[in-house]
């Protein structure tokens, strides 16, 4: 099942890849809630890890954006627009993201990588290889609280596209 558009398009495929592992508890919990309703709507597929660097502490940060970008490369889908959420991307408010979703999918476009970097960001090479960037907020969240965050926003999206009782908008 994907996301219907007027013409009859659908959103095959989203995937969330996340540098590092999920820790907390409360955001597993929060994850899986947004992640069972999803199914509603999308194929949603979260991909959590890091690469294997027996020396991580020792690396400078930059280095280490490096290794994690390879590491990213190697978990994307063929054809799947890479979308970095970071937070030099263009930010959207809660309608003008289901919106930006929507049109993605009137265009053909049906499966979308959205990455979150590690704790010292996103390697400048991928920001050139990314189809879009998108920025949360202008706040600062932990890597982890980013994940729970897009997985509600992206639920959100798609009540607000197919209209159902979630956003309350105007209220």
């Amino acid at each position: 099942m994907g996301l219907i558009t007027a013409r009859g398009i659908s959103m095959q495929h989203i995937r969330l890849i996340c540098v590092g592992q999920q820790e907390e508890a409360y955001i597993r919990e929060g994850i899986a809630v947004y992640e069972k309703r999803l199914k509603r709507f999308t194929r949603f597929e979260r991909i959590s890890g890091a690469p294997s660097i027996s020396h991580r502490g020792k690396l400078d940060p930059a280095r280490l954006a490096i290794e994690e970008a390879a590491w990213i490369r190697r978990q994307r889908a063929d054809r799947a627009q890479m979308v970095l959420l970071d937070e030099h991307g263009t930010v959207y408010d809660s309608r003008g993201f289901a919106d930006w979703l929507q049109s993605s999918a009137a265009a053909g476009l049906g499966k979308f990588d959205f990455v979150v970097g590690g704790a010292y960001g996103l390697d400048p090479s991928l920001r050139s290889e990314a189809h879009h960037i998108i920025s949360l907020s202008a706040l600062t969240f932990t890597h982890q609280m980013v994940r729970l965050i897009f997985v509600e926003q992206l639920y959100r999206a798609f009540t607000q596209i197919h209209k159902l009782p979630y956003h309350n908008e105007g209220f």
